[in-house]
Parts: structure tokens; C-alpha cells; sequence
């Protein structure tokens, strides 16, 4: 009985050793992440903004500015229920970025972390050197975030290494330590953080990664249409954090929703994991476990908000109703009205200007010279023609060169533009080529074309169309190529069909196409490697677990089972 009992011993020992082994190879990290908060104080009355308009109190900036500290309040509530060990902010916490409001701010998060004993790491991002703020000032407010538990800290600027767990080393890179919206990143700032890289890669340590800038393009172009939201490509920071042994990046400041993964000719893979605005539609943040295995991140969407953490009068009680029990839909109003407030940063003139400046050729770009104020008031006019006052639409146009307008809800490109951007805002946009909208979209950017070039002189029209016919061919993509053979298939000038796809493929790849096949809300990233030995070892660990489930099933429990009998 005793050598019985002697083997059964080893057996459980060797058991316990192999699910040690193996629990340590499971072991996991949760963790919260949420960027661009833009708190301000609340106000003791709602602002109005826009009087008459249902949504009155939208900021022009898309971000619910009045509503944020209750919004911010709802988002610690809800994370304070979790199992999350930190919390990851990826700047932006303030709006104006005055001296009040990070003190205010900081207090929220100092709050949060008595109450649930969660740790806060910080980065800042543009809006918080908005105001009087210093860098040493930034570092000083948020010293119990970050700072204090600091292994390094850039004295230039606010970055820091901080450890999160025994095995994982936090790389908060300050992106914007200015009141500017393009990167600030530095020879010596790239220099400090290899350093924090070789360190990390002595102590054994993973290293992941926030910073307030994007540094992949989320959307085709980005770095052409939105260069302020993107680090400057020819810094390269991608290599940079590959070579750093950075697997997982946190930003912010887009203001959109996606993932982005970048992997080198050697296999080894960066992911830029882009997470909307917490203040702004469609209000989300991220949760996310880590395991030897990879990352898995989920969205999480607020609801509402408690009416007593809101500006306490100014509000409608249909405005009410829709912030406490329907957060969404007030989000996605306020976001309607802004973006229509500035149209014009998205089909103005000066708008059209900038964002088409490079593409095609000189003569492409004289001639749009000549076209462009015409070409803007004609994008500007009412689609349909029931809902134009003088009759001059879009698709009486249309009409007059035989194409037959997609019949949908929208009244202007505007609202064409904005079934886009919320697609870009909320993640996983995919918008088919032969979508309504984007053939509506098309036809209606090719009919102001036309309409324009009515509206010059014959002998203006004539030297616009001879630069045409040579400006605009070579720039042509592959989604004007599709977009073309659907909505602009049959019409026969081809000078102006390659400008008029030139002109709307930019709009249509910046609001309608995803950059790769990464899901943007949930999504598992793998945290290996694609490389034979990465793929064997994967392997071999899987049937570990396979083996332990087994073990712990029919010879551990069924052990225990039989030692509880013994006792008795």
C-alpha cells in the first residue's frame, strides 16, 4: 500500500510541475484601453450651439465636449466592474488642455484607481499642450499614472517605461509634446527609446507600446489625405518598433476605429491598434487579454450615461432620454450636425485643393485650377431635384447625360460623405464598389465635372480638357478602375471620366475601404511570429494544453476524487 501510495505521490508531483510549467506558459493580462477623452469640467448649463437644431448642444469638433466628464464617469464605472489588472490611456485626456481641466481629469482617474485598485498608465496627446501646460507639468499631474512608477523617463519629453507585470514592460511614446497636430518624434527620442528596447530585451521583459499618433495607414492614403494623424512615413517607425521587439501599439488621435498590422520581409509583424474617441461617436473603448498566445481585444459601445453627472439644465427631455438610455443615437446626431458644420474641410474648395494637390500631374492641376470654384458650388448643389429649390440638381444633370441616380435618403454629397465616414469611425468598414452610395457618389462627382466645365468659356474648356486628357490618366487606381467599369460604365469622354474617378476615388478609398483584412472591434492577434519555428513551437505548446486538459481531467481530479474517499 505504501509503494502505492509512494507512485501516486510522484504521479501527482510530475503533474503538478507539468501544469505549473503549462499555467505559466497561460499565464494572461486584461487590460482597458480608451484614448482621446477630451474631458472638460461639466458645465452647470449645456451649451447651445446651434439653436433650432434638435441637437443644439453638438460641438462643431464631433466631440460631445459638454457630456464628456459624464461620459468619462460611465466608462471608469463600467471599467471598475472588470477583471482588468490596468488601464491604458492613449492621449487626448483633455479638451482645451488648461491647467484646471488636467487637475480635473487627474482626480477622475486618482478616484477610479482608489475605488478599484487598478492601475492607470497616461500618454498625452495634442489637445492636452492646448493650454498652459508644460511637459514637467503634465508629468507632475499625472505622476500617480505612469510617472511615479517609471523605470525611465525622456526629460525632453513625456515618455516613459514603466513595468505593467512581472513579464511586460509598458513604451509610452510621446508623439506631440506641442500644441500641434503632427508628430514631434525625434533623432532623439527614436535614440532613447532603442535604449529602452535593449533593456527591456535584458530583463526579459515584452514590450508594448502607447503613443498618441497612428504610425500605419488606417485608411488607403492617409499619409497623403490626413498627414496630421500619421507619423511622418520617412521616420520609419515601423521598422523601428519591430526592431524594438514591439508586437502591439495603442493610438488614438484619428478618432477612428481600426487595427492595423504591418509584417516585414523577415516575418515579424507590428500591429497599430487605433481606438475611436471615448467623447466622440461611436464612444467605445477596448478590452483586451494577453496570453503567450496573443491578444484579444474586444469593443465595448456606452449606453448611456447618469443624468446627475450631466449639465444639470439646458437639455430636452427628448435629449435626456436619449443620453441616459440611448447614448448612440445623441452620439451619431451630434456627429451628423458637426460634420455638416464643416463640409467644407471635406468638399470645400480650399478642402478640394489640399487634398487633391497630389495627384496627377501639372496639367491635371491647372486645369482644376480653372474648374475649381465652378466644380465646388456644383458639389454643394441638392442631389435630387425634388429637393431643390430652383430645380438645378445633381440629377438633372445626370439626367442630361443619360445616367440614372441611385434613388437613397441623401439630400447632398454631404450626407453621401458622412454613410462613409461613420463606416470609418465605427470599424470594419468594407463598402462594396457596386454600392449605391458609392455609385450615386461616382455619378454625382462626374456630373458636377461636367456641370463645370459648362460653366467656362469655350476656349477655358477646350485648353481644361486638352490637360485633362493627359493630367489625369496615370494617377488612376485600382478603386477608380472598379468604381469606373460600375457607376460611369458607357460614358464616352474619356478625359473627363478619368478626372471625374480621379476626383471621387481619394473620398471613396478615405471613408469606404479598410487597409487590410485585420478586423477593427474584435479581433485575436497572434502573438507569434509567422515563421516555421514560431508555427512548431505554437504547435507543440497546443498539445500541452491538450495534454494537461486531459491529465487534470482523468488523473488529477479523478486522484483527488479517490484520496477524499481514502480519508474518509
Amino acid at each position: 500500500m505504501k509503494r502505492v501510495l509512494s507512485i501516486l505521490l510522484c504521479v501527482s508531483l510530475l503533474i503538478g510541475c507539468l501544469a505549473t510549467a503549462i499555467s505559466a506558459a497561460d499565464d494572461s493580462v486584461n487590460f482597458i484601453v480608451a484614448t482621446d477623452l477630451h474631458y472638460i469640467p461639466t458645465p452647470k448649463q449645456t451649451y447651445v450651439r446651434f439653436p433650432g437644431e434638435k441637437y443644439y448642444c453638438a460641438d462643431k469638433e464631433a466631440t460631445l465636449t459638454s457630456e464628456s466628464c459624464a461620459i468619462i464617469r460611465q466608462f471608469l464605472r463600467e471599467s471598475e466592474a472588470t477583471d482588468a489588472s490596468f488601464m491604458l490611456l492613449c492621449g487626448d485626456l483633455t479638451n482645451w488642455g488648461t491647467y484646471n481641466s488636467h487637475v480635473g481629469m487627474a482626480q477622475l482617474l486618482r478616484d477610479f484607481a482608489e475605488r478599484s485598485g487598478k492601475k492607470v498608465f497616461v500618454i498625452n496627446g495634442n489637445h492636452d499642450f492646448y493650454g498652459n501646460v508644460s511637459v514637467s507639468d503634465f508629468r507632475d499631474l499625472y505622476h500617480d499614472f505612469g510617472y511615479d512608477q517609471a523605470l525611465e523617463i525622456d526629460e525632453a519629453t513625456c515618455s516613459y517605461t514603466a513595468d505593467l507585470t512581472d513579464d511586460l514592460r509598458l513604451l509610452a511614446l510621446d508623439t506631440c509634446s506641442n500644441q500641434y497636430v503632427q508628430d514631434s518624434i525625434t533623432p532623439e527620442l527614436l535614440d532613447w527609446a532603442q535604449r529602452q528596447a535593449e533593456t527591456a530585451k535584458k530583463d526579459g521583459k515584452q514590450l508594448v507600446c502607447i503613443m498618441h499618433h497612428n504610425f500605419l495607414e488606417h485608411i488607403p492614403l492617409q499619409s497623403k489625405l490626413m498627414s496630421e494623424f500619421i507619423i511622418d512615413p520617412a521616420k520609419d517607425m515601423k521598422t523601428h518598433l519591430i526592431n524594438w521587439g514591439v508586437r502591439y501599439v495603442f493610438t488614438g488621435h484619428s478618432h477612428m476605429h481600426d487595427i492595423k498590422a504591418y509584417t516585414n520581409t523577415s516575418g515579424k509583424t507590428v500591429y497599430d491598434i487605433l481606438t475611436t474617441s471615448l467623447s466622440g461617436y461611436p464612444c467605445a473603448y477596448r478590452t483586451a487579454k494577453l496570453t503567450s498566445e496573443g491578444l484579444d481585444v474586444k469593443t465595448k459601445y456606452l449606453q448611456g450615461v447618469r443624468q446627475e453627472d450631466l449639465p444639470q439644465s439646458g437639455y430636452t427631455q427628448e435629449l435626456l432620454d436619449e443620453l441616459t438610455g440611448d447614448l448612440q443615437t445623441f452620439a451619431d446626431g451630434c456627429f451628423r450636425l458637426a460634420f455638416n458644420v464643416k463640409k467644407d474641410d471635406f468638399v470645400g474648395e480650399e478642402s478640394l485643393r489640399r487634398r487633391l494637390s497630389g495627384f496627377g500631374g501639372e496639367k491635371l492641376q491647372r486645369a482644376l485650377d480653372v474648374i475649381y470654384p465652378s466644380l465646388f458650388a456644383n458639389m454643394n448643389l441638392p442631389i435630387y431635384t425634388k429637393d431643390a429649390e430652383d430645380g438645378k440638381s445633381l440629377q438633372s444633370i445626370a439626367e442630361g447625360l443619360g445616367l440614372n441616380l441611385p434613388q437613397t435618403d441623401d439630400r447632398d454629397i454631404f450626407d453621401t460623405l458622412y454613410f462613409f465616414a461613420t463606416t470609418v469611425f465605427c470599424g470594419d468598414e468594407n463598402v462594396p464598389y457596386n454600392d449605391e452610395r458609392i455609385v450615386l457618389f461616382t455619378q454625382c462627382i462626374y456630373s458636377a465635372l461636367y456641370a463645370s466645365l459648362c460653366d467656362v468659356s469655350e476656349s477655358e474648356r477646350e485648353a481644361v480638357l486638352s490637360d485633362l486628357s493627359e493630367g489625369a490618366g496615370p494617377d488612376l487606381s485600382v478603386t477608380a478602375a472598379r468604381v469606373g467599369s460600375i457607376a460611369l460604365k458607357g460614358m464616352g469622354n474619356d478625359a473627363m471620366l478619368e478626372t471625374a474617378l480621379l476626383l471621387a476615388s481619394p473620398f471613396i478609398e478615405m471613408y469606404s475601404k479598410d487597409s487590410d483584412d485585420t478586423p477593427d472591434g474584435d479581433a485575436f492577434l497572434p502573438n507569434a511570429d509567422d515563421t516555421p519555428i514560431a508555427s512548431f513551437l505554437n504547435t507543440i505548446l497546443h498539445y500541452l494544453r491538450l495534454v494537461w486538459t486531459i491529465l487534470k481531467r482523468y488523473v488529477v481530479d479523478g486522484f483527488a476524487i479517490w484520496t477524499r474517499k481514502a480519508v474518509r
